[in-house]
């Protein structure tokens, strides 16, 4: 683990633009943790975001619809499809509310879709205000781990390097299976009454 996290330094170092000479490196653990879990999110949706302003536009709304379904299916599966209010699709889909959809890509890219495509180029469809598409189990997803943060003073971004990994492989195994490192871009913000992030890059290194 230590030498992943150095290497996942030196990524930051050459690979990521770094703040000023004057950054703010953050030390704190449960901050590291937090910015852990909110990368965590993208990683197991398997999201890159190079570009900011060509990720979060219209023109992109499919990937960005698929985004918050998935991560929905993932983390909020009993309140928000296994209670939904969506009526039963005859073909077997499983629903969700489409308010539920445009919430979590405002509360993950402080971003508010204006339109909302009638399908993606998946196999998901809209009707009656609710998303239907197909959703399977057993699939492993990754999860990241932040080793390095700091916070640029002057826009008061943060600027991450860390890992990510499949955490049902063994510690022994840890570093022959599923690792990438990934350099970020993340801006504080609230949401809810809460401290949060929006996400404004994240670039992933495979592991060759």
């Amino acid at each position: 683990m230590n030498k992943l996290f150095t290497t996942a330094i030196s990524i930051f170092f050459f690979l990521c633009i770094s703040t000023t000479s004057y950054a703010e490196r953050i030390t704190n653990k449960q901050e590291l943790d937090k910015l852990s879990v909110f990368i965590s999110n993208f990683v197991e949706a398997r999201i890159e975001v190079r570009d900011t302003k060509s990720f979060l536009n219209e023109k992109n709304a499919d990937n960005l619809v698929e985004f918050a379904i998935f991560h929905n299916y993932l983390n909020n599966y009993k309140s928000r499809f296994a209670n939904s209010k969506c009526p039963q699709d005859s073909a077997g889909k499983q629903g969700i509310e489409t308010k539920y959809v445009v919430e979590s890509i405002e509360k993950y890219f402080g971003y508010t879709l204006k339109r909302l495509p009638e399908k993606t180029s998946g196999d998901t469809v809209l009707k009656n205000n609710c998303y239907y598409s197909y959703r399977g189990d057993g699939e492993m997803y990754p999860n990241a781990i932040v080793s390095y943060a700091e916070k640029n003073p002057k826009n008061n971004h943060i600027y991450l390097a860390g890992v990510t990994y499949y955490p049902d492989y063994e510690d022994a195994n840890f570093a022959d299976n599923g690792i990438a490192f990934f350099t970020a871009e993340v801006k504080p913000t609230v949401w809810n009454g809460k401290k949060t992030y929006h996400l404004i890059k994240l670039h992933k290194i495979e592991n060759k």
